[in-house]
C-alpha cells in the first residue's frame, strides 16, 4: 500500500509510536474502539504519550487508529475524555487545533478523517443543545460510550 499511515508517520519521526492494531491504546479503551474486520485496522498510536516530552502542556488529542476501508487507509482520531460537563465541549475543540497542528507537521492532512470523542463516563450533553451544535461545527462528533465499527459504519471526510 503506498500512501500508508505508517510511511508518513516514519518520515515523520514517530515510526517507533505507531503500533500494529490496537496495540498503542491503552487495554481499558480498546473494547469501546470497534472494527468489524481486524484486518481493516492498519495501526494505532497514542499521540498524547508520544508528544508528552516536545509539548507537556499542550492541550494534546490522545489516538490515532489507521483502518483501512476499500484498500484506503483512513484516520480515525479518538479523544478519550469526560463528557459530564458541557465546559468540556470547549476543551475538546482546543484540543482538536492543537491535533490540526500536528497531523499538518507530520504530513497526515490529505488522508480522510473523522475526529471521535469516546466518552470516559456518563454524557451530560445533549443532542439539541448548544453545546452539541458547537461540537458539529467544530467537526468533532458527538461524545458516544463505544465507537461504531470504525471500518464499516463511520464515514471519513
Amino acid at each position: 500500500m503506498a500512501d500508508s499511515v505508517e510511511k508518513y508517520l516514519q518520515d515523520s519521526g514517530y515510526s517507533n509510536e505507531y503500533k500494529s492494531g490496537f496495540s498503542a491504546i491503552k487495554n481499558e479503551y480498546r473494547p469501546k474502539i470497534k472494527v468489524q474486520n481486524p484486518r481493516h485496522l492498519a495501526g494505532s498510536m497514542d499521540i498524547d504519550k508520544a508528544c508528552q516530552k516536545g509539548e507537556p502542556t499542550a492541550p494534546r488529542w490522545d489516538y490515532l487508529v489507521a483502518v483501512r476501508k476499500n484498500d484506503i487507509e483512513n484516520l480515525a482520531l479518538i479523544e478519550v475524555h469526560g463528557a459530564e460537563k458541557s465546559g468540556e465541549v470547549d476543551v475538546l475543540i482546543k484540543k482538536k487545533e492543537w491535533l490540526t497542528r500536528w497531523l499538518s507537521r507530520a504530513g497526515l492532512t490529505h488522508f480522510k478523517k473523522k475526529f471521535i470523542w469516546l466518552s470516559t463516563g456518563s454524557i451530560k450533553i445533549t443532542a439539541q443543545s448548544k453545546y452539541a451544535k458547537k461540537l458539529a461545527l467544530s467537526g468533532i462528533s458527538f461524545p458516544m460510550s463505544v465507537t461504531p465499527p470504525l471500518d464499516t459504519k463511520v464515514e471519513y471526510n
